[in-house]
């Protein structure tokens, strides 16, 4: 339900619509006809019209290859405004995720909301944060595991971070990463 001890029993799938999305044209192999329309700010509809939801779980979670990607990747980044719905996205996501897997999935998905943290923490020492955070002691560079982060945009807009921190934090994120084929970051 989404207020607990209410009369009212809607929940996420009820009022949930699905988001488009586009893929970044750096990492897309989407070949264009010169009378197809581009994109002007650097974003490719797909080829196929298959969900976000699908593609997440057909092929960035499972790491098959996308035929209009030049590559699998393991790191992933929503962009939108705010409340366009990157958390409800999240919490779909994961809802998803443990539906598919009975509720007992091989490979554990954390769930962090950066507002949660203290923010110079958090670019300074990323995963320790995280972990001291959940009470884990997770290898980030070798576990296999799936980890969500959410909110970056608001504590990028309250102040508490500025663009350096934020390439900072990218470049952290995306050298564990690349260690790591068995981390999914979302």
């Amino acid at each position: 339900p989404l207020q607990p001890d209410d009369d009212r029993k809607e929940s996420l799938k009820d009022l949930y619509i699905e988001p488009f999305y586009r893929i970044y044209k750096n990492n897309t192999d989407i070949k264009k006809n010169e009378s197809d329309e581009f994109t002007h700010d650097g974003f490719e509809f797909p080829n196929d019209s298959i969900s976000i939801h699908s593609f997440l779980n057909d092929y960035f979670l499972k790491g098959i290859q996308h035929n209009d990607l030049k590559a699998n990747y393991n790191m992933l980044f929503l962009l939108g405004q705010p409340g366009q719905g990157k958390t409800s996205f999240c919490y779909k996501l994961i809802y998803d995720y443990l539906n598919i897997h009975n509720g007992l999935p091989l490979v554990p998905i954390y769930f962090i909301k950066i507002r949660d943290l203290i923010a110079k923490d958090f670019i300074d020492s990323t995963f320790n944060t995280i972990n001291k955070h959940l009470g884990q002691n997770i290898k980030f560079d070798e576990d296999d595991c799936i980890l969500l982060l959410d909110g970056l945009d608001e504590a990028y807009m309250a102040g508490g971070l500025n663009d350096n921190d934020l390439k900072i934090l990218y470049d952290r994120l995306n050298k564990t990463a690349q260690q790591n084929k068995k981390l999914k970051i979302i």
